[in-house]
């Protein structure tokens, strides 16, 4: 229990935005200070991947839910000496943690880290559009696909056969809206960086606090194998966030939270920084880099697969 409680409390520092205030801490459980911005910034706008945010082919069936999806988004790195740390003052501990993550993410070192890091994540490419023609297909299949879910459940049909025919519907009506974006990793990296760092930062903040309000610390859980399972196969399948918060414990999350909330009502202060001359001119607005004109633009493959469709058709047939 003790390792769990161990990795526990250092997601939920990195999850929470939150880092130790004296920098001798760092050094003591065997971490750069360097790795610790490092991790506090690329959790903060959720990207792991350091490359530009041009969407990768969706795969049916929910892959941004995949651990693989998840890493990309969320890290915890190793620290040797964490046990000897946190045998101590937890709540202290937790204070301390928050407070030098705040200091650093209102410093004008992380806003031009920041700058930096969305620049270099501005997509390069955009999907395939598809035409008007084949859109209003698409509305077609989507409006008798949904008629046929209607006779499907007044014909009592086996739920999994609903279900699987209601997964298909939603990707059906998301495959619709998104084709309505004509830049949608454009539209992605601004939601991911926005111009402001305090946005990304109040939005990961609000998130937690969210998320942790979600949390059973009374959730029992039984040994299996080098690791520990919930008990409650539902809270097996949570996220790896949700699992590093109830790691971490009742107390050192409630210490988290007031933080979050006092530092949300009094305002993310990163504008000081990001909105001077300087950072605005030669980060936030600096020039993508040059290419060739005459150059078309990489298209990447269509989103929707044909198979999708056809069996759709297939599940809508009523017997």
């Amino acid at each position: 229990m003790k390792k769990h409680l161990t990795f526990g409390i250092i997601s939920l520092m990195f999850l929470t935005v939150s880092w130790k205030v004296a920098s001798e801490i760092l050094e003591n459980i065997g971490l750069q200070e360097k790795t610790a911005k490092d991790y506090i910034l690329q959790n903060v706008v959720g990207d792991f991947t350091n490359k530009p945010v041009d969407a990768e082919q969706e795969d049916f069936g929910g892959a941004e839910n995949t651990l693989d999806q998840q890493l990309k988004s969320f890290k915890v790195p190793r620290l040797s000496m964490l046990p000897q740390i946190i045998a101590g003052d937890k709540a202290g501990i937790t204070k301390d943690v928050c407070a030098y993550i705040k200091q650093y993410i209102e410093s004008k070192d992380f806003a031009v880290a920041y700058a930096n890091k969305r620049e270099a994540a501005k997509p390069t490419t955009e999907p395939y559009r598809m035409d008007a023609s084949a859109i209003a297909s698409l509305k077609a299949n989507l409006k008798d696909a949904e008629a046929g879910l209607g006779k499907m459940k007044s014909a009592k049909m086996p739920t999994s056969t609903l279900q699987q025919m209601e997964a298909g519907i939603a990707s059906l009506k998301k495959t619709i809206a998104e084709q309505g974006d004509p830049t949608p990793n454009k539209t992605k990296w601004n939601k991911m960086y926005p111009v402001n760092p305090a946005d990304a930062v109040k939005a990961r903040l609000q998130e937690y606090i969210t998320l942790a309000n979600t949390v059973d610390f009374n959730a029992a859980t039984t040994p299996s194998g080098r690791r520990k399972k919930f008990d409650n196969a539902a809270f097996e399948k949570k996220s790896l966030k949700w699992k590093a918060i109830y790691r971490a414990g009742k107390e050192v999350n409630g210490v988290a939270t007031s933080f979050c909330k006092d530092w949300l009502n009094q305002g993310v202060k990163i504008g000081q920084y990001a909105m001077d001359n300087e950072l605005t001119e030669k980060n936030i607005n600096a020039p993508a880099a040059k290419s060739n004109d005459n150059e078309s633009p990489k298209k990447e493959a269509p989103t929707v697969k044909k198979g999708l469709l056809n069996k759709l058709k297939s599940i809508t047939k009523i017997p």
